[in-house]
């Protein structure tokens, strides 16, 4: 979900609302996400690999 909010152009406080709203937990089991833990998902190998899937890009790595 996260991804494909983002490659929809989803702002990352945009992205955070919508998880909270659906009650989807964080990684770490927190109930409330916050900008920054979105930006760390997507920086991960796998994020960015998805993102630029969803993107359509070439995946780097």
């Amino acid at each position: 979900m996260v991804v494909r909010l983002r490659a929809d152009g989803a702002r990352l406080a945009d992205i955070c609302n919508d998880m909270n709203a659906a009650g989807i937990p964080t990684p770490g089991g927190g109930s409330t996400w916050w900008p920054s833990y979105v930006h760390r998902l997507l920086r991960t190998r796998d994020g960015e690999k998805q993102l630029a899937r969803a993107r359509g890009e070439a995946a780097a790595g």
